[in-house]
């Protein structure tokens, strides 16, 4: 029993251990609110004073299967006048299935199944060979999946692939496939780190599928214990995957994974906010004037740790000779420049349209309205579609992924506008022109 659906709603016992040791005993119930799960507890009021702890760890047994709630926060508390009982909820961080731990244990492997990435894989998932014996009357199915896609770095091993599971019923067979994600660790790391290890591989994904991906179901492993352990995430967004083709497919990637893995683990470590910012505009939480505003966040970003000395060089070449921060048009030029077998500039109307990136930006940072106009609707739209591109291109140019691949991307539906929306920002610029000429 490894799945959070078959310890809900059952009233169990729990324990959780002071800070001086002294154990507690609870009695409560699992429950799921809103995506995540709660404890919805009781306890003799005698207790209450201990129960005033943050990040704790409880543990108990629900129908024979031991469970561990780790990070536990109290969320309300209520004792009603006169009685010997004391109610509360508590809501943990993650929650172990099928193991008590009294402190966050180390892990050797984690593994999670992800049902949003079937669309990433190219290849038929299931090669069958069907045979209607009806002699015998006999149906058999031959399948086989295709070999892992895999990768090693300096933390150990990450692997994906597909598999698959099965059940029937009276009048029904069904297999499901299942994409999963599973990394092998040198040597044991806490679980904590294993998750935001494994997240990295998410991330990178979400790149490619330009798509929120959530986690599915999680496990993991400790040495020398050959049975894995559930794991639930009770902080995960809840967003409902989108099944769209992937931008980027295994069949793009899969003979150079380890060099896209050495890459995108390179570029991770070097520039950890871009994927952080990435990940609040495809969950939808930055959206509109922030998602723009994120965007160009990003792009300073990876020009600053990636290619600050290029961009310095296109600012000499523009007879920029100060010192200290250098302004974000020049920044944006360099980009652009590099992402140009995309637009096909000449240099004039790259810098043109750099700058106009930049105007755009800097109205709602610097609010100066005689040096820059606000942009409309359509052409803050317009802005954040080409920047969430050449966002997307940097990232797969970094990746060595090749321009004929990055190229195909913009006749997708998700960027097939690009080169229209390109002409509403040059109308953006020519309306700061005339702006400014009327100015003077």
């Amino acid at each position: 029993m490894n799945s959070i659906r078959e310890i809900l709603n059952i009233i169990s016992n729990f324990t959780f251990k002071t800070k001086d040791n002294k154990r507690i005993s609870l009695i409560g119930i699992l429950q799921q609110e809103n995506g995540n799960v709660i404890l919805n507890a009781r306890s003799v009021t005698k207790n209450l004073t201990y129960l005033n702890e943050d990040n704790f760890i409880i543990y108990g047994t629900i129908s024979a299967t031991k469970i561990t709630l780790l990070g536990c926060r109290i969320s309300e508390q209520n004792y009603p006048y006169n009685s010997k009982y004391f109610y509360t909820i508590i809501i943990p961080s993650e929650i172990i299935i099928g193991g008590k731990f009294k402190q966050i244990p180390d892990v050797i492997k984690i593994s999670c199944e992800i049902e949003s990435l079937y669309s990433m894989f190219s290849e038929s998932p299931l090669q069958e060979n069907y045979n209607d014996d009806t002699l015998h009357r006999n149906v058999v199915l031959y399948s086989s999946f295709p070999d892992p896609i895999e990768a090693s770095d300096k933390y150990g091993k990450i692997q994906l692939f597909q598999g698959y599971s099965f059940c029937n019923s009276s009048n029904s067979y069904e297999y499901r496939i299942i994409p999963e994600v599973i990394y092998s660790f040198n040597h044991s790391i806490s679980l904590h780190e294993s998750i935001a290890r494994i997240s990295r591989a998410r991330i990178l994904f979400s790149f490619f599928g330009h798509i929120f991906i959530p986690f599915g179901e999680l496990s993991f492993f400790i040495k020398n214990i050959k049975e894995p352990f559930g794991l639930w995430l009770n902080y995960s967004e809840n967003i409902a995957p989108h099944n769209e083709p992937f931008l980027i497919r295994t069949s793009h990637f899969k003979n150079e994974f380890q060099k896209i893995w050495n890459s995108w683990i390179s570029l991770f470590e070097t520039a950890t906010p871009i994927p952080l910012l990435y990940y609040e505009i495809i969950t939808e939480r930055s959206i509109g004037i922030n998602s723009f505003l994120n965007l160009t966040q990003t792009l300073e970003i990876f020009s600053e740790r990636m290619r600050n000395e290029f961009a310095w060089e296109y600012a000499h070449k523009k007879n920029y000779n100060k010192q200290g921060n250098l302004p974000l048009k020049y920044r944006l030029m360099d980009i652009v420049n590099l992402n140009n077998f995309l637009f096909n500039f000449d240099e004039d109307l790259l810098c043109k349209f750099a700058k106009s990136l930049a105007d755009m930006r800097n109205y709602f940072t610097h609010y100066n309205d005689v040096k820059y106009i606000e942009p409309t609707f359509g052409e803050l739209t317009a802005a954040i579609q080409v920047l969430k591109f050449s966002l997307l291109s940097l990232i797969y140019t970094s990746l060595d992924l090749s321009k004929n691949i990055i190229l195909d991307c913009k006749h997708r539906v998700a960027f097939r506008d690009i080169d229209n929306n390109i002409e509403i920002i040059f109308q953006y610029a020519n309306r700061v022109n005339k702006m400014k000429n009327s100015s003077k």
